[in-house]
């Protein structure tokens, strides 16, 4: 995981061109968790990428309370609704920038998982951007 220092604030490089070729829905790509502390607003900037296809790769996030693996879960709101997912199915190669409102957290991690159509070349890279 790189950090580059902005005026804006942090950027996290957490995929550089991480490969998504599992296309049956059953493979996670997991980032690294992050800690949340210090900074308030969030932002995630994603692209896919494949030579024999178009993408389809579903991009969500997962918070905890610890950095350990099985305590990371997708939030809920306070009707107990899974907070939506970044990308349901992220299906083109355009460069995406989305704000996002992680729920209070202490860490963060990022989930894509390739789709039933998701060609076997797919890769992803994603950065998060805070402040």
């Amino acid at each position: 995981m790189g950090l580059t220092r902005s005026v804006f604030g942090h950027t996290h490089k957490l995929w550089n061109a991480v490969a998504v070729a599992d296309s049956d829905g059953s493979t996670r790509v997991e980032s690294s968790g992050l800690s949340l502390d210090g900074h308030e607003d969030f932002a995630v900037a994603f692209e896919a990428v494949s030579i024999t296809g178009t993408p389809a790769v579903r991009l969500f996030y997962e918070v905890s309370y610890e950095d350990v693996d099985g305590s990371y879960i997708q939030p809920t709101d306070v009707n107990g609704t899974t907070v939506p997912d970044i990308t349901t199915n992220l299906a083109d190669e355009n460069k995406h920038h989305q704000t996002i409102s992680p729920p209070v957290a202490k860490f963060i991690r990022f989930v894509a998982i390739g789709l039933a159509t998701n060609p076997s070349d797919t890769t992803i890279t994603l950065r998060l951007l805070r402040q």
